[in-house]
């Protein structure tokens, strides 16, 4: 699947530019970015996806990442849902990169 960047644009997402980057190698790696308060370079923090699972019947991919309780869908449009655990959610379209 290669690399996945995840979008929004609610205000929060307009001025502190979070996306999603996953990684898929050997392992997954999903890195969670954001422009911090106080700085203007992105800040990320890496997992290693504990689960990921493909439900090929409406076509979404499920990246699991079991400590912070975080998971990401992607649907088939490269649209997705990413819940941070703490009652956040952002919606937005991925873009894939080489």
């Amino acid at each position: 699947m290669g690399k996945l960047i995840a979008t929004s644009e609610s205000d929060f997402v307009k001025k502190h530019k979070p996306y999603t980057k996953i990684v898929e190698g050997s392992t997954v790696i999903i890195q969670r970015c954001s422009t911090p308060y106080v700085q203007n370079s992105s800040q990320c923090d890496s997992y290693e996806a504990d689960r990921v699972e493909y439900d090929s019947n409406v076509q979404i991919r499920k990246y699991y990442v079991f400590k912070p309780q975080y998971d990401i869908q992607i649907f088939s449009d490269m649209s997705f849902i990413d819940n941070n655990g703490r009652g956040g959610f952002l919606v937005g379209t991925c873009t894939k990169q080489q």
